[in-house]
């Protein structure tokens, strides 16, 4: 059966073609669901969908009338996508996910119903006193891929999943596969913004990090331990003027501030404070990879990588195996 998912987030949208299990094709689009929320209506969005999903199919060497089943994940599931589906309550697996899928035609991205799956919320946020709050988080998209990584990794938990991105995601899973909650960072926005709008950009060469550098990236968890965020930041500054540190060395530095800060909140998270001898899985940006290995490793916690084939298509893959629960493959 030949399948599309789509998986689209606040900048991106993301389509996948599949034939008996194997991603085919792909492509991509810059517009998500910021884009709604700027122009307060979704049409960018429903055109951008529909021009990757014909641009996909093409070069799949297929026609949109082929495609059998059409899955769709991510933040198409909110206010400003393209179906509002209300959050799945953790705890929540896989079967509850494809029992909560809901299908919709939008004959402007094509004739085939749609089958959206929804996101997963901690607990009912509306009925939690203001002091619980800590405990709340919400995730969509980061759901799928979960879903994906315990089939193809084969994962037994309790484990603790790292999802590296703009938002950096934790997601706590117990030993019977079922996702508990998560745990939400800026901490890509915030790397982002130091290294481009702040008095730091010159220093670090308005560049991410390319290669990893542990002393200095322990450094920079160190100082943020040690001073905050804020102050650490500004050292930067300080280790480039006068301790020589090159732009690699002061872009490891601040990795490790963010990434200290990280680490600290999910220590401090009352969600997973119970399982701090759960093993650690680490997904995406392999600099991210190094990043928390290095600080999980020193915890003396166990940690595994996830190698580079399977983070390909893993949105889609992962919606792929929620929809086999519902008995649409």
């Amino acid at each position: 059966m030949w399948v599309a998912t789509i998986d689209a987030g606040t900048t991106d949208t993301r389509v996948h073609i599949w034939h008996e299990g194997k991603m085919i094709e792909e492509a991509s689009a810059k517009v998500g669901v910021r884009n709604t929320a700027i122009d307060g209506n979704n049409q960018k969005l429903v055109e951008a969908i529909r021009d990757t999903l014909g641009m996909a199919v093409v070069k799949s060497g297929r026609k949109v009338s082929d495609i059998k089943l059409v899955l769709a994940s991510g933040m198409l599931t909110s206010d400003v996508g393209l179906v509002e589906i209300p959050h799945v309550e953790a705890p929540a697996d896989c079967v509850k996910l494809a029992a909560a899928m809901e299908s919709k035609v939008i004959p402007a991205i094509c004739p085939q119903p749609i089958w959206f799956v929804p996101g997963i919320k901690n607990l009912d946020g509306t009925l939690l006193p203001q002091e619980r709050m800590e405990e709340m988080d919400i995730m969509r998209g980061e759901e799928v891929e979960v879903c994906g990584l315990m089939e193809r990794m084969e994962i037994n938990g309790p484990a603790v999943l790292v999802l590296t991105s703009s938002h950096n995601k934790f997601v706590l899973i117990d030993g019977v596969g079922q996702i508990l909650g998560c745990m939400t960072t800026i901490a890509g926005e915030l790397l982002h913004a130091l290294t481009h709008h702040t008095i730091l950009a010159d220093t670090v060469g308005r560049r991410s990090v390319t290669k990893f550098n542990r002393d200095a990236f322990l450094l920079g968890v160190k100082y943020s331990r040690q001073l905050g965020i804020g102050r650490a930041s500004f050292m930067t500054r300080i280790l480039s003027q006068f301790s020589g540190y090159t732009e690699e060395e002061a872009q490891n530095y601040m990795l490790g501030i963010i990434l200290a800060d990280d680490l600290a909140s999910l220590n401090n998270s009352q969600l997973f404070m119970a399982y701090n001898d759960a093993k650690v899985i680490v997904a995406g940006n392999e600099i991210m990879q190094q990043g928390f290995a290095t600080l999980f490793e020193e915890e003396g916690r166990i940690v595994s990588i996830v190698p580079c084939g399977v983070k390909d298509g893993l949105s889609g893959y992962g919606a792929i195996a929620v929809a086999k629960k519902r008995g649409l493959l």
